[in-house]
């Protein structure tokens, strides 16, 4: 896959770009956020840009900025050759480093409504929250309001519990992604669709020649990309921007910002009770390009039987009502197929699919897991190709291990019990590894905020406490959230280790030095974000800033930490009730393992299963933007080949991705501007 990138010797790391750009972006991007409006701090942050597969676009942008001026200084002479492919992955995974950390979603969301329960229900963050992680009333009325000045010292303790843990956690996950590196960059080439785009875009500036012709740059298949994807991003930007714009695509028409167009109860297709969502995002059709076939035609399949059992459940008497909800409403409200009897099919997907997913990718790679233990010991074959890897596997494991005891310690500091705080990074080891694996082959995840919680409920708390301890509450919380849902939570080690080794595959750098700026870059990011949250609250004043003031008047309380509502996740009832959907999950998910690894021909793929059936897969609408790539796919291998498919297909689909990017980034600036001076 490494087109038109040439093998060249190691480069040195230019900390020099690296360091100051961590800074800067890790505070910038927090404070860039926060200026944007209700539902664009999703769509035009200079983190997460797309919401669902989770894509963020700070790779993107560093790449575009520093190619720019690169190619100003050249052309000017102040520049004798650009930079080299390493150069341009240290920059990329720079970007990986802190796009996860500069987004609404943390510490925005996630943050403010801890700290909106101080002042909202103060009995409930007195039992919940210990002041290093949730400070003062007074303070969280100057961080909601503003103040001329910053108590620093008062913060430092919840900066520094925030961060620390998001780092403990980095290093953690990091590891963990340093062992599996070899097996899944060398051995399986997982393809990873949201970096396919961004090298596309290095092999492409690497190829062009200083002196070109615009009429033959025009002509080039990534330059046509990049002008269809902007074609189509920047109408949908201007009509956020400006209310008299056309509304060419239909954006405000039953269209969330992410491009799914949603069912309502008056569409005749409302009677098909199991559509939610169809994407329409071009970005996310240019991502599923890179999807391989098989996984691309499993997850129609399995999309078809899960429409056909949703509505046979219906017409048999359960889910009354579920035709007269709409789009997301149909898998978040109730009655839903995804959460209530008899189907509980978030159960069967998010929590038995992804369990068994990681179990049988384990079973199914023991040999592989027993040579890293041999390894890390002096013995076995893969010693001699430790030089290749990003750190020795004795050194993954020590990491690994190390980073479990200090999680551990600082959640028992925080009020957790010892089996929950060891459970957690547990527990968000096994759902994140099948989401980023997922991710790795069809760019989604199945993120939710719902199933995290399933081994603490299952082994610890079948009934929820009352009334309620910070053990539980906390235990559950942060399994569910920050281990479950969303990477840009804070702890997506795996997401931006995984995808950081793909990109160094791909252009033949160091894994050794891409590890040491993922690292440098993640620690200073996830620092810079917390620091950049008080200040740009005590300067702006939360209640004034369009992207979080709505969690000022929180009560996570009630939605989050109360008896009932941890009762709520995965699914109501006790464990016992809803266990054998779980089982027939993980049952399926190993039965289409063993059949793929065994008859390579075999249609369905166990990833096609979850996705058909996840809540995320359904929720961002996965099943057209699969439909059109698996038909543009065919077409271009039937009538081109592979020929054509590397040459012409992956090259459009990435200058898509990008076009789409940059106009993301114009409509953010114009937001911000618009936040300033209304116009």
């Amino acid at each position: 896959m490494a087109r038109g990138v040439e093998e060249f010797k190691v480069d040195k790391i230019p900390w020099v770009l690296i360091i100051p750009l961590s800074i800067f972006l890790g505070f910038f991007g927090t404070v860039w956020y926060s200026f944007l409006p209700y539902p664009f701090f999703a769509t035009n942050s200079l983190g997460i840009v797309l919401c669902g597969p989770e894509f963020i676009g700070t790779p993107f942008f560093i790449l575009l900025t520093f190619m720019a001026i690169q190619t100003l200084a050249v052309r000017s002479g102040l520049l004798k050759k650009k930079a080299s492919p390493a150069t341009l992955t240290y920059l990329y995974v720079t970007g990986m480093g802190i796009g996860y950390f500069i987004n609404q979603q943390y510490p925005g969301c996630m943050l403010m409504r801890h700290l909106g329960t101080r002042i909202s229900n103060p009995v409930a963050a007195d039992l919940l929250f210990p002041e290093f992680m949730v400070p003062s009333a007074d303070l969280v009325n100057q961080i909601i309001g503003g103040a001329t000045s910053i108590p620093w010292m008062d913060w430092l303790s919840f900066i520094s519990f925030w961060s620390i843990l998001n780092i403990l956690f980095a290093f953690y996950f990091i590891s963990v992604a340093s062992i599996f590196r070899r097996q899944w960059m060398d051995l399986e080439k997982i393809p990873f669709p949201q970096v396919m785009p961004a090298y596309e875009l290095i092999r492409h500036t690497r190829d062009q020649s200083t002196e070109i012709k615009v009429s033959s740059f025009l002509a080039r298949p990534f330059i046509i990309g990049v002008i269809i994807g902007f074609a189509f991003q920047m109408p949908i930007t201007m009509t956020g921007a400006f209310p008299w714009f056309p509304d060419i695509f239909s954006w405000r028409v039953n269209t969330c910002a992410t491009g799914t167009w949603y069912v309502t109860a008056e569409n005749p297709l409302a009677g098909i009770v199991g559509l939610t969502n169809l994407n329409k995002h071009p970005m996310v059709m240019a991502l599923s390009y890179f999807v391989p076939l098989n996984i691309l035609l499993s997850s129609l399949i399995f999309w078809i039987i899960y429409i056909i059992i949703v509505q046979i459940t219906f017409v048999m008497g359960y889910y009354t009502g579920l035709d007269k909800l709409g789009g997301c409403g149909r898998t978040w409200c109730t009655p839903s197929q995804n959460i209530d009897p008899p189907l509980r099919l978030l159960l069967v997907s998010s929590v038995g699919g992804n369990i068994g997913l990681v179990v049988f990718y384990l079973i199914l790679n023991r040999k592989y897991l027993v040579d890293t233990f041999r390894a890390a010991l002096g013995k076995g074959e893969l010693c001699k190709y430790e030089s290749e890897e990003p750190m020795s596997y004795k050194i993954a494991y020590a990491t690994i291990i190390v980073s479990l005891i200090l999680i551990t310690a600082l959640f028992m500091a925080s009020g957790i019990s010892l089996p929950a705080a060891i459970l957690i990074p547990i527990s968000a080891f096994v759902f994140w590894f099948s989401q980023v694996r997922m991710a790795g082959l069809t760019s989604v995840p199945t993120r939710g905020n719902r199933f995290g919680s399933f081994f603490h409920r299952w082994l610890l708390w079948p009934e929820a406490p009352t009334p309620m301890t910070r053990d539980c509450a906390l235990a559950t919380h942060f399994a569910r959230n920050w281990g479950a849902d969303t990477p840009s939570d804070g702890w997506p080690g795996l997401w931006s280790g995984f995808m950081s080794y793909r990109m160094a595959s791909l252009t033949g750098t160091s894994n050794r030095n891409v590890l040491k700026v993922l690292l440098a870059s993640t620690i200073i990011a996830a620092t810079m974000t917390h620091i950049a949250f008080v200040w740009v609250g005590y300067t702006f004043g939360v209640s004034r800033l369009p992207a979080i003031s709505g969690y000022t008047g929180a009560d996570i309380y009630g939605s989050c930490y109360s008896p009932d509502s941890i009762v709520r996740y995965p699914s109501t009832g006790n464990p016992v009730e809803w266990m054998p959907n779980v089982v027939v999950g993980f049952v399926i998910v190993g039965l289409l393992s063993f059949l793929h690894a065994r008859f390579v021909t075999f249609p369905l793929e166990p990833i096609g299963f979850i996705i058909a059936f996840s809540n995320d897969g359904n929720c961002w609408g996965m099943a057209l933007p699969f439909f059109v790539a698996w038909v543009a796919k065919i077409l271009t291998l039937r009538i081109g080949g592979s020929k054509a498919y590397e040459g012409y297909g992956v090259p459009v689909a990435g200058g898509v991705v990008v076009g789409t990017l940059i106009a993301s980034l114009i409509g953010g600036a114009m937001l911000i501007v618009k936040f300033f001076y209304p116009y």
